[in-house]
């Protein structure tokens, strides 16, 4: 065989065995491009995928009609679909469902009927990053969400944080500013300047937008405003490597995204195959996991404008 340069025909086999082990990454961009967070998702995901011997596609395009997403799956290409970038109500899982499609989401619809998804626990992720900004002084802080198109569609992690954002502020009697704004640099540096002009005494900003970061950022130094002495910022849902690309280094809420990508191809190839794999106790059922903070460069008190540089462990 290796003489003759065989290689084996991935085609022929799933027509032989009527299995591909090709999954589906079926993400669903709103008014969005995928950013790295959005990477770690897939990366974690594909190596999961990978390890048990699967093949993992990537389903990127905006789908507009249910039937666009029906002839995909009717292909006959992938065995399971992996849902990412889950609305509150999402028509996909209802069309997926309808052809009979195992699914697992990352992500969850508003009243979930079923199960199988994973996702991260928004309100603990909130509370986290607010709960020290207010230990450091800080009584007036603004959330940079994505855009207004985004939240209206239902995108479940633009809704969830705003709600979570209002209610929390209110608790701790601190004054919370929601902000919408496209994914785009120069929408970020309009968002902030435009924040600051109505609203200057803001100490501290929650961003869930990386891809309006960079906007945010040069907004802050155009406008004088020192990071962390005069304004604290914090990344939900960001990573490391995302933090490294900015000086001072970002302060994140670190996303557990790989940890949910592997977790969510690893249901659903036990679904396909009926079976928990290999003892590794993983477990078939809703799960969310939080974010944990690690403070770098760009958050401070606001009575010393001290630099905190200490990392989560």
């Amino acid at each position: 065989m290796e003489e003759l340069g065989y290689r084996t025909n991935a085609l022929a086999q799933a027509l032989a065995s009527k299995k591909s082990r090709i999954l589906a990454l079926l993400t669903n961009p709103i008014d969005r491009s995928l950013g790295g967070t959005d990477m770690e998702f897939i990366n974690g995901a594909a190596l999961a995928a990978h390890d048990r011997g699967y093949h993992l596609v990537l389903w990127a395009e905006p789908l507009g009609e249910p039937g666009d997403l029906e002839d995909l799956a009717r292909q006959g290409l992938v065995e399971g679909v992996l849902l990412m970038e889950v609305t509150l109500h999402d028509w996909r899982i209802g069309v997926l469902s309808r052809l009979g499609m195992p699914t697992q989401m990352i992500g969850r619809p508003e009243n979930p009927e079923s199960t199988n998804w994973v996702d991260i626990d928004f309100d603990k992720t909130v509370s986290g990053s607010l709960d020290w900004l207010a230990g450091a002084g800080h009584s007036q802080v603004a959330l940079i969400n994505q855009s207004r198109q985004s939240y209206d569609a239902g995108y479940g992690p633009a809704v969830r944080i705003r709600d979570a954002f209002i209610a929390q502020c209110k608790q701790r009697g601190m004054t919370g500013i929601p902000v919408f704004c496209r994914t785009r640099a120069s929408a970020g540096l309009d968002a902030v300047r435009l924040l600051l002009e109505k609203h200057p005494r803001t100490t501290a900003l929650l961003t869930l937008n990386d891809p309006a970061l960079p906007g945010i950022m040069h907004g802050l130094s155009g406008m004088g405003r020192r990071v962390p002495e005069d304004l604290s910022v914090i990344s939900l849902l960001g990573t490391p490597e995302t933090a490294e690309h900015f000086w001072p280094a970002l302060s994140t809420m670190d996303i557990p995204a790989r940890e949910l990508g592997r977790l969510g191809i690893i249901r659903l190839i036990d679904r396909l195959e009926s079976k928990i794999d290999g003892g590794s106790a993983v477990i078939d059922g809703p799960e969310l996991l939080p974010c944990t903070l690690s403070l770098r460069g760009t958050t401070g008190c606001v009575q010393t404008g001290i630099k905190i540089q200490r990392k989560h462990p």
